[in-house]
C-alpha cells in the first residue's frame, strides 16, 4: 500500500491542479473563440487534465479506503490472538 501511495505523491496532482486552474482561466477569457482552432485545443486539453484529475482523486479515495480495512484487520487480528492468548488457549498459525 505504501507503494501505492509514493506512486500517487509521485504524479504530481498539485501541478496538475494548478495547470487545470491555468486552463480555465484561458477558457473564461472573452476573446477564447477569436482563434476557434486554438480554443477547441485548449477546450480538449482542459477536458484531458479534467478527467486526470478526478481519477487520481477517485483512486487516492479508494487507496485511503483499503488502508483503513487493512489497519481494522490487523488490529482485529492482534485483538483476537490476544484475547485466545490471554483466555489459555493456543493459536495454531499456519
Amino acid at each position: 500500500m505504501e507503494r501505492v501511495n509514493e506512486l500517487l505523491n509521485s504524479i504530481e496532482l498539485a501541478k496538475d491542479e494548478a495547470n487545470l486552474a491555468d486552463l480555465e482561466n484561458q477558457a473564461a477569457e472573452s476573446s477564447l473563440w477569436d482563434d476557434p482552432s486554438k480554443a477547441q485545443k485548449l477546450l480538449s486539453t482542459l477536458t484531458v487534465v479534467k478527467d486526470k484529475i478526478t481519477k487520481l482523486r477517485d483512486l487516492q479515495a479508494k487507496v485511503a479506503i483499503v488502508s483503513v480495512y487493512e489497519i481494522f484487520f490487523i488490529y482485529t487480528y492482534l485483538f483476537y490472538v490476544t484475547w485466545q492468548t490471554f483466555i489459555g488457549l493456543t493459536v495454531c498459525a499456519g
